[in-house]
């Protein structure tokens, strides 16, 4: 009896316990790509031009924005301003742990798009 009780428990909590193990791996990855972000030419100049503009009292951070999607398992990763009390979003991105791909969410058309896209419409713009 103890045997089977033994075996409902390992049934029972295992699939829970890969699938909490799996949220790990893939918030690690997430923290990476928000480095990866964070790095970027453009983010490191909007970080710049926001420091300059506040006279060196506000700054650019990455963070990742909430729990993964459902659908896809992808990551919101926001760059934000913070100004001390609240945080203003300067750029929005998505990463895909399964796929590791990055992608930048454009509020205007409403759609994600690459990052090679993005700096194309982007350089034009700085």
């Amino acid at each position: 009896m103890k045997y089977i009780a033994f075996l409902f428990l390992i049934t029972w909590f295992y699939p829970a316990l890969g699938q909490s193990s799996q949220n790990r791996i893939e918030k690690r990855h997430a923290e990476k790509a928000c480095e990866m972000i964070s790095r970027l030419p453009e983010v490191i100049k909007a970080d710049n031009y926001c420091k300059k503009l506040s006279k060196g009292k506000r700054h650019l951070v990455t963070f990742i924005g909430g729990d993964p999607d459902a659908d896809d398992h992808s990551f919101l990763i926001k760059v934000a301003e913070d100004n001390g009390g609240a945080y203003h979003a300067w750029f929005l991105f998505t990463y895909n742990p399964k796929t590791q791909k990055i992608w930048f969410y454009d509020p205007v058309k409403d759609e994600y798009i690459s990052l090679q896209k993005w700096r194309k419409n982007y350089r034009a713009y700085m």
